[in-house]
């Protein structure tokens, strides 16, 4: 599921910000400065392309998504709104010219097909065809310099894949066991981490540095507050999700001090002041800045 959802973070629209914290809650792993500052611009990118006044902003804006699916299906899917508008073809077939002259040969095949008294289109088509040519087509009334036929093999159009070779696999356990009566987990650092407090064998590493995810969920409403005694030294996760917890406001704050907690789930679960009072909603919120999320 995870390229799935990576794949949707990796062009502009109104979604961007959703389904990254879709995939990054999913893989577990912290993200590079690289990947947030991508999708910041493509956040702000998608408003520019719906703002634009005139097409050769539009397209500008879609040049910058540098992304080549993105484009062309944004593009043709104006065409198709508006098969006359002459200043979007050309745009496009040269744009092609640079990331795909096939793909261009066949736009200009269409192009002239609609334009038939445009003939100086049709000698630049030629030209091209003459250097990245040949050009199979199936029209009925194909031009002197063009191929009945379907595509030529190692001639297809372009067609974008998304390849991440770094991509995160998941792990079951970070070890195989921590004890025979192992029932509950957590997830930490990417990986799920199985424990059970009656065999203590988690509270031995009292160094857990949880990273991006922490899902925290176990039938002792103390247990949390044991765990984050003993065991845990460095919070900042910006996804966490708490069920059937009691913690004091002190170690709530450890968790979220950090200040980049997007998303926080809270199952009933109850934050207590120090007057014994529990934490309000207005008051946790004011406690995570960042907060996108919030159940």
């Amino acid at each position: 599921m995870s390229p799935h959802l990576k794949m949707f973070t990796e062009f502009p629209h109104k979604y961007t910000r959703y389904y990254f914290m879709k995939y990054e809650e999913k893989i577990s792993t912290p993200v590079s400065a690289k990947a947030l500052k991508n999708i910041e611009n493509n956040e702000t990118l998608h408003w520019k392309i719906i703002k634009a006044d005139n097409v050769e902003t539009w397209f500008e804006y879609l040049e910058e998504a540098n992304n080549f699916d993105f484009l062309k299906h944004n593009v043709e899917n104006r065409l198709c709104f508006n098969l006359y508008d002459k200043t979007l073809w050309k745009m496009y077939i040269y744009y092609l010219k640079n990331v795909n002259p096939y793909e261009m040969l066949h736009v200009y095949s269409k192009y002239c097909r609609y334009f038939l008294e445009d003939f100086d289109m049709l000698e630049k088509y030629e030209q091209e065809v003459a250097i990245h040519g040949p050009i199979y087509v199936t029209w009925h009334n194909p031009f002197d310099f063009e191929t009945i036929g379907y595509y030529k093999p190692g001639q297809s159009p372009f067609y974008y894949e998304i390849k991440d070779e770094n991509m995160i696999e998941y792990f079951d356990e970070i070890a195989k066991s921590f004890g025979e009566n192992n029932s509950d987990a957590f997830k930490m650092n990417g990986q799920y981490a199985i424990y059970s407090f009656k065999e203590s064998d988690l509270m031995k590493i009292k160094k857990w540095n949880i990273t991006t995810v922490f899902i925290f969920s176990h039938d002792n409403s103390h247990m949390l507050s044991n765990f984050m005694e003993k065991a845990l030294f460095q919070c900042n996760a910006r996804y966490i999700k708490l069920r059937n917890q009691l913690i004091s406001l002190k170690e709530f704050l450890f968790l979220v001090g950090h200040g980049d907690v997007e998303k926080l789930r809270l199952e009933e679960t109850f934050i207590v002041k120090e007057n014994d009072d529990y934490l309000s909603l207005q008051e946790t919120l004011k406690l995570v800045p960042r907060i996108r999320s919030f159940t």
